[in-house]
């Protein structure tokens, strides 16, 4: 995977990893911030899990971010603390929008229509690309 994560340090970045689905398991996991850049890609070599998500904030960020934002951002919340609690002690977990109608018994915390920072940010930028990705699933599951 190529990022310069590394070198952004701790900054307000909504981040909503996805995979692309093909004839193998697996597929891109992409990343990206508030301004819809993305920031970076790994294959995996089966279904997405917490532990993607975990592993790339702690390999390519030298700081947590102080925002992740992910369709089940409640459950990375409690993995990543139990994992490394004092890398991710600043960062707040949020649910995008796409997935917040389904978490229902969630606590409001992880609600991304409650934050004024987040009204303009486009937090399923990582669902969209995914849908553009499948356009191409047969490259991408060869990666």
């Amino acid at each position: 995977a190529t990022t310069p994560a590394a070198a952004m340090g701790p900054r307000l970045i909504a981040t909503t990893p996805s995979t692309v689905e093909g004839a193998r398991p697996g597929g891109a996991f992409t990343w990206f911030c508030e301004h819809g850049v993305c920031y970076g890609f790994y294959m995996i070599p089966k279904a997405e899990g917490r532990n993607e998500a975990f592993s790339f904030l702690t390999s390519y960020f030298q700081e947590a971010p102080r925002l992740v934002v992910y369709d089940f951002g409640c459950a990375l919340q409690e993995y990543c603390l139990n994992r490394a609690p004092q890398f991710f002690k600043n960062t707040q977990f949020v649910v995008d929008k796409f997935h917040w109608s389904g978490h229902s018994s969630c606590a409001r915390s992880y609600s991304p229509f409650l934050y004024s920072r987040l009204e303009r940010v486009n937090t399923s930028i990582a669902e969209q690309c995914n849908a553009a990705l499948k356009k191409i699933k047969g490259s991408i599951t060869r990666m």
